[in-house]
């Protein structure tokens, strides 16, 4: 199979003749991207702006090529919009040049993050009255990110048994001493810090300096079966909701089923005794999605009256974790809804009104969290009784 692809606007002049191949059913939509059509609406330019690569937008390039490889070193370009002041997630896609007019936007090797980037260049330019370059793009091998993470620091942290990723930097002082990165010449992609179980049963915070997006999301889930013997991988991040009563950064997702393209995946959450802990948590389901760009109004008419919940990782990580016998659950912070225009969206992340909702949602995530470390086996989950309210409350309390 030819994975190199060309994709261009057609009523913008390119020089060169390009072609539109059919997409596989988990890609479809990105081929051309709903601009008129999206459920950002009005935000989505300043969505995609603030994901492209700042060279991108200072020049008229001729042609640009998207690729799954993971440089940081010079002559390679980082870009100046990198959010430096974050600990981790902060790495993003460099560039390096070819000549005056051309360049290679490398990303670090996940398919769905190719194909993520390839969506943002060319609506960055469809929404410009720029001319538009050819955009190229080439999908990388299935495993290269889970060769990337096997080759990384990730096998210093030695094996754990429960391993907590997506936003760990609010929860740290779950955790005593300072973040750990493991010695020697590997590639420190990861930091971690180890908390200390009952019963001599350890956990861990996990966090990355690159965006673990997509496919990628499953394949660290492999990487850590592989190389730290993971039990259970509890996965807090954020997600989109496709229900209008739902308001951003009020409400925190869970379920146990998504949509990995057209495939339902299920699993036994690990967090169900624990979800009467916060009034703030709503089960659903969920549809796994390439990017958001993906997400027309047709798409999600398509979808609303299945799912609750969106994001770009749960499916995946849910799939490996079923294939290589991992318990899974995930805490979503629900982040913008696409079904009805509210205040803030993903354009306003930054927010103090967001910043302050998403502390309050964190501290309730951070409840059951506790609680859930705090158990004393796996298997006695679905055996508990149900927690009463004395110690909902009590648990509050000590928050």
């Amino acid at each position: 199979m030819d994975d190199r692809q060309t994709w261009t606007r057609e009523d913008k002049p390119s020089g060169e003749q390009h072609r539109h191949p059919p997409a596989p059913k988990l890609y479809q939509g990105l081929e051309r991207v709903p601009i008129e059509n999206h459920v950002m609406g009005g935000s989505l330019f300043e969505y995609v702006a603030s994901k492209v690569h700042l060279d991108i937008t200072r020049g008229q390039l001729r042609r640009i090529n998207i690729r799954g490889r993971y440089i940081r070193d010079p002559p390679t370009i980082v870009s100046a919009g990198e959010k430096t002041g974050k600990r981790f997630n902060y790495q993003r896609p460099t560039i390096t040049t070819v000549d005056d007019s051309s360049i290679y936007l490398d990303c670090f090797p996940g398919r769905d993050y190719v194909q993520h980037y390839m969506a943002l260049v060319t609506s960055y330019y469809n929404l410009t009255t720029r001319v538009i370059p050819v955009i190229q793009y080439a999908l990388p091998p299935q495993d290269a990110g889970m060769n990337l993470y096997l080759k990384s620091n990730l096998v210093s942290m030695g094996s754990v048994n429960t391993i907590i990723v997506g936003y760990v930097q609010h929860f740290e002082h779950l955790a005593h001493g300072a973040w750990e990165n493991g010695s020697g010449a590997d590639v420190k992609l990861f930091a971690w810090k180890m908390i200390r179980e009952d019963q001599g049963r350890n956990a861990a915070l996990l966090g990355c300096m690159t965006s673990v997006w997509g496919d990628l999301a499953g394949q660290l889930i492999q990487a850590l079966q592989q190389l730290n013997k993971v039990k259970c991988v509890l996965y807090i991040g954020k997600a989109g909701t496709l229900s209008p009563e739902y308001e951003p950064n009020q409400f925190i997702a869970t379920g146990s089923s998504s949509f990995l393209g057209d495939e339902p995946i299920t699993w036994s959450n690990p967090f169900q005794s624990y979800l009467r802990l916060s009034p703030r948590i709503r089960e659903g389901n969920h549809v796994t999605v390439v990017s958001p760009l993906i997400e027309s109004k047709s798409w999600l008419i398509d979808w609303q009256t299945n799912c609750s919940w969106v994001d770009c990782e749960v499916g995946y990580m849910a799939n490996s974790s079923n294939l290589g016998d991992t318990q899974f659950g995930y805490l979503h912070i629900v982040s913008d809804n696409i079904a009805v225009k509210f205040p803030y969206d993903l354009t306003d992340e930054r927010a103090e009104a967001v910043l302050h909702d998403r502390s309050v949602c964190f501290g309730e995530i951070e409840i059951v969290l506790r609680a859930f470390l705090a158990m004393p086996s796996y298997a006695e989950v679905a055996a508990q009784p149900k927690l009463m309210k004395d110690d909902i409350d009590q648990l509050h309390s000590s928050d």
